[in-house]
């Protein structure tokens, strides 16, 4: 039996664009809340800085690396997560539902029949676009809602989202894929190695990518959400006997790439690693295939990195810096 994501993408395989204009549930306002904030000032070129870096955030004195952590059991696993606005982790579990769920009390079920999920990540109107490498699409699930398809995508693995509402995706064959709103998609690099862990930098002008075997790439997106200039190599891991695969940034623009093993790294803007956060209390039995920061709701901080450990629960580490706003989230008072 097939989910609705993959009869959808059956019945729409042979035209040539995705209509996404109408699935059931979907919002009717899909402007970003940064793009209506812009509207409100008549200013649509300039971010407000403040939206993106507090000017109290002093980002020349680093805290430490945190060297404890906490495990938060009863999560996931997920192979990968997102934090709603609401205060629920939310990802898809083994079965292709969609869950959400508080740092204590009862999941929600949001949807069913979602298929494997590689990536997860929220819209800014609320909705969750998925990768779905089994059936090569990326899609749009609309919690309480419907589903539909945003691209046909094969081999998608990670996503990422900006704050025009595009859908960024890596792909295992070396792919890195914009989808806009309307589903127009531009293959926007073709590079070696399987791709995975997909981040955009706090001003939302850089994106990150990582390969499994070790390499974080970057490149430069200009004020329309367009890739600028070519893609650069920005760091590389020692990768040993695991793998890259999650990514997330923090508000100062540092860069966390987290391998398999339990370890995350961390990179300064200019590529310098900064250090080594171990999350694992039995080094090399950890499974951690996703990392990022709390939402700042429900008890999920905002300056608290959270790794799923796909062998149950969640990590949390306090990292003493907050991580990027999300565009599905509230405006910063």
């Amino acid at each position: 039996m097939i989910g609705p994501l993959a009869m959808i993408f059956l019945m729409l395989a042979c035209t040539s664009a995705v209509d996404t204009d109408d699935p059931v549930g979907t919002p009717a306002d899909t402007d970003s809340v940064f793009d209506t904030a812009l509207s409100a000032t008549g200013d649509t070129a300039v971010p407000p800085p403040e939206l993106f870096r507090p000017e109290q955030l002093d980002c020349g004195e680093l805290p430490p690396l945190p060297t404890s952590f906490t495990n938060i059991n009863g999560q996931g696993p997920y192979e990968d997560f997102a934090f709603d606005a609401f205060g629920n982790l939310v990802g898809v579990d083994g079965s292709g539902s969609l869950r959400a769920k508080p740092r204590t009390g009862q999941a929600s079920l949001l949807a069913t029949g979602v298929g494997v999920a590689k990536g997860t990540r929220f819209l800014p109107d609320g909705s969750v676009a998925v990768a779905l490498p089994e059936i090569g699409v990326v899609g749009k699930v609309v919690p309480g809602g419907g589903q539909t398809v945003l691209a046909s995508v094969p081999n998608t693995n990670g996503v990422a989202v900006d704050i025009h509402g595009n859908v960024w995706t890596t792909t295992a064959d070396g792919r890195l894929v914009r989808i806009k709103p309307n589903g127009d998609r531009l293959e926007v690099a073709n590079v070696s190695g399987t791709l995975d862990g997909v981040a955009f930098a706090p001003d939302y002008r850089t994106i990150y990518f990582d390969s499994e075997f070790g390499q974080i790439r970057r490149l430069a997106v200009d004020e329309a959400g367009d890739p600028e200039g070519p893609v650069e190599i920005f760091a590389s891991v020692p990768i040993a006997f695991a793998v890259l695969d999650g990514m997330t940034t923090d508000m100062c623009g540092n860069i966390y790439a987290a391998r398999m093993d339990g370890r995350v790294y961390r990179f300064l803007p200019d590529g310098t690693l900064d250090g080594i956060i171990n999350l694992s209390s039995n080094p090399g039995l950890e499974v951690i295939p996703a990392i990022n920061f709390g939402s700042g709701v429900g008890g999920f901080e905002r300056d608290r990195l959270y790794a799923m450990n796909f062998l149950g629960g969640v990590i949390e580490a306090d990292i003493g810096i907050e991580g990027r706003w999300e565009p599905h989230y509230p405006l910063p008072q």
